[in-house]
């Protein structure tokens, strides 16, 4: 598998990450493999038929052997969710991306990285284990919050640059 999507740390908002991703606006061909450790119910997600081209493997996301069985050095991107069951989650995804960035050192072209971050004073540690983009949810959301205040119905705005859809402007 090549030029796949990959994501780490399943979370209860991994659905929503692979509906957008097979959007027939995003990269509906494309395939996704999402690496867990926690329990999700594989059986119940494959009925739905964005899982078409999605695959589980249930492992330690920081196996390097992982990492190779999912061919993490040749996928066009990768998506680190914070594992909120682990104390340290930004410390995780850094390790992670290290791992990445250690497999592909004889290619030519790595995958983006890009790093769910719950604490934003973390992020230049992901930087430096080589991801590529960090996205803090809460600092996001602090500064929407503070734009609607003042300008009133902004949060529309913002969902619809934000979703694959045809009645949207997405980015």
């Amino acid at each position: 598998m090549e030029d796949h999507i990959i994501s780490y740390n399943w979370s209860g908002y991994g659905d929503r990450i692979v509906k957008e991703l097979n959007s027939p606006l995003a990269v509906p061909d494309k395939e996704i493999v999402i690496i867990y450790d926690s329990e999700i119910n594989e059986r119940e997600l494959t009925i739905n038929p964005e899982y078409e081209k999605v695959f589980f493997i249930k492992n330690d996301p920081t196996s390097h052997a992982v990492l190779k069985q999912a061919n993490a050095q040749h996928a066009v991107s990768v998506i680190l969710l914070a594992d909120l069951e682990c104390q340290e989650p930004d410390a995780r995804n850094a390790l992670i991306s290290l791992a990445i960035t250690k497999l592909e050192q004889n290619i030519e072209r790595k995958p983006h990285i890009v790093a769910e971050v719950i604490d934003p004073n973390k992020q230049q540690h992901l930087i430096d284990a080589g991801v590529d983009e960090w996205v803090c949810a809460s600092e996001y959301g602090l500064g929407i919050l503070a734009q609607c205040a003042i300008y009133g119905k902004l949060s529309e705005v913002y969902q619809q640059l934000l979703t694959y859809s045809e009645e949207t402007n997405e980015v």
